[in-house]
């Protein structure tokens, strides 16, 4: 028997492999596809300066981890950086070394591998604690699969962190409630350490699962470890220790500098609203603190959030966001298949919430804060302020793929048949979008998606490269250009161009970015009138080509 047991172990874990080989693949494919997107530049510059110079000055709105990640693969390779002023025009110098830029640039995306495969081994081993190996397969394989998942593991962006931030966080928490002692106090600490350095959105995704589960978990008086023979006493103060570690941890790559709130690109808002508290106030956010740059970091982060950022949704643009902005793009970019299962899984997960395996219905406390949180934000740019919710979904949806296999085996064949059918339907979605994972939505979207949602979620700038090539493939002499990212467009192999604004009618070729195109109309209805002509093409699935005869 334990023969059969080790064998049945090393199934799991080579299924796991096997869906994490598939997956890296998969993204690796892609690399040298796309050119960079708008964030990849700055993120490399600032993992460079840490990494260089010891400092990180350039901006603070994200802590250095992933940013560490994306610089590390180029600074072994004997990559500098020149500390320029400008921290995406450093990104760009660093790209564009030995005149290596797609070779460079899929060094620092592979930053990201390490994130996605992490996520992947810690998602396997809380569905193998609390629901089983088949569980933890399904949980694996719907997740690698993702298309939100492979695109954003494909780029050296902070968000892939975040997820892994996320599923570390909250796992740890879940087997630190069965029991507060001190290995599992340590590892609770480390975890949060290492979520808040990939991305600091972690914060409140956190706190609101982990409030949301111990309320529940004290109202239901459900039988877990922190609940039984460990005094309250105790349990906070092992939190209370683990907050200290992670305090410890979350200093060490300010290499434990004292530092004040407003020093450099930190936090510094307005004390006028504070009255005859302002000077107070201002001799606060001047003082040297421990953890200075990182909490300045988190003020950064209020501030951008208070002001907004303008962004296109479903016809009209501000930047003030709207509530149902996030539930809407995971709707529309969450495969069908894989958005059946999870509303199939939910009422599973909440019946166990009433009894005594009550830990399997947890994910849902945890998505809830992620989802809630974000809809509170201003901050609507993309998908991938959400992304962290995948994983704890695909846990929902695991369960209920592998309900409905237990159901045909012992009850209804026909329940079989469905699951099967949505396990190929989920292949068919995954595998049909390659390699544009970014851009990829379901039919829910409708034939134009860009009519509910541009920016990161479909136009991030990704096909500039993509556009050279085919210009030169058509022979067009000259090329008019509105483009949206933030690459050096004068670095690609375009024929002669000049970049023209919404005011503009250039005539001859002329290259539209899908972002400018709907958001400048949104602002501007004069600039409709290029929504209203036909394309020759559409380049990827961000730029449309278009041919205006002269007068």
């Amino acid at each position: 028997m334990r023969s059969e047991s080790r064998w049945r172990q090393s199934i799991l874990w080579l299924a796991v492999i096997a869906f994490i080989f598939v997956g890296v693949a998969r993204i690796v494919s892609t690399y040298p596809v796309f050119n960079e997107v708008f964030d990849e530049p700055p993120h490399i510059a600032c993992g460079m300066e840490w990494l260089q110079m010891g400092t990180y000055n350039y901006e603070r709105k994200h802590t250095p981890l992933a940013r560490i990640a994306f610089a590390l693969p180029l600074y072994l390779r004997g990559i500098r950086g020149q500390n320029l002023p400008d921290m995406t025009d450093e990104g760009h110098q660093i790209l564009y070394s030995r005149d290596e830029y797609f070779t460079n640039l899929a060094w620092a995306r592979s930053g990201n591998l390490p994130f996605f495969v992490l996520t992947n081994i810690l998602l396997a081993l809380w569905a193998l604690r609390w629901w089983g190996r088949w569980t933890a397969v399904a949980a694996v394989g719907l997740f690698s699969a993702l298309p939100p998942i492979l695109g954003h593991s494909a780029i050296a962006t902070t968000d892939m962190a975040a997820v892994c931030g996320m599923i570390a966080t909250a796992y740890a928490f879940c087997i630190w409630l069965e029991k507060p002692d001190a290995k599992r106090t340590i590892i609770l600490g480390l975890a949060m350490a290492f979520a808040l350095l990939g991305k600091l959105s972690v914060l409140p995704f956190f706190v609101g699962g982990a409030a949301l589960t111990l309320a529940w978990a004290a109202w239901r008086r459900l039988p877990v470890g922190i609940w039984g023979p460990v005094s309250a006493s105790k349990q906070i103060r092992n939190f209370i220790v683990a907050i200290l570690i992670a305090a410890i941890v979350l200093w060490a790559p300010y290499h434990f500098r004292l530092a004040a709130l407003s020093t450099g690109h930190g936090y510094r808002p307005s004390t006028a609203s504070f009255g005859r508290l302002g000077p107070v106030v201002n001799f606060l956010l001047d003082t040297k603190l421990p953890l200075g740059e990182f909490l300045g970091g988190i003020g950064s982060v209020a501030t951008f959030d208070k002001f907004g950022y303008p962004v296109f949704f479903k016809g009209a643009s501000r930047e003030t966001g709207w509530w149902n902005f996030f539930p809407t793009v995971l709707a529309i970019k969450t495969p069908l298949s894989v958005l059946l299962l999870v509303l199939l899984g939910i009422p599973l997960a909440l019946r166990s919430l009433r009894g005594a395996d009550w830990q399997r219905g947890v994910p849902l406390f945890f998505a809830a804060a992620v989802l809630v949180t974000c809809m509170m934000s201003t901050l609507n740019l993309g998908l991938r302020y959400v992304i962290p919710i995948y994983p704890l979904l695909m846990l929902v949806a695991a369960q209920a793929l592998v309900w409905l296999l237990t159901q045909a085996r012992h009850h209804h064949r026909w329940v079989g048949i469905v699951a099967v059918l949505l396990v190929v339907a989920y292949g068919v979605e995954s595998v049909r979008p390659h390699p544009d994972y970014l851009a990829a939505f379901n039919p829910l979207a409708g034939p134009k998606p860009e009519k509910i949602v541009v920016g990161s979620d479909l136009d991030w700038g990704q096909d500039l490269e993509r556009l050279s090539l085919r210009v030169k493939e058509l022979k067009v002499p000259s090329l008019s250009l509105l483009y949206s990212g933030a690459s050096a467009v004068s670095r690609f192999d375009l024929p002669p161009f000049v970049e023209f604004g919404p005011s503009d009618n250039p005539t001859g070729w002329v290259a539209v970015s899908v972002t400018r195109m709907m958001l400048d109309c949104a602002k501007d209805g004069n600039y409709c009138a290029w929504k209203a002509r036909k394309p020759v093409e559409r380049i990827g699935h961000s730029i449309y080509l278009f041919y205006v005869p002269q007068p």
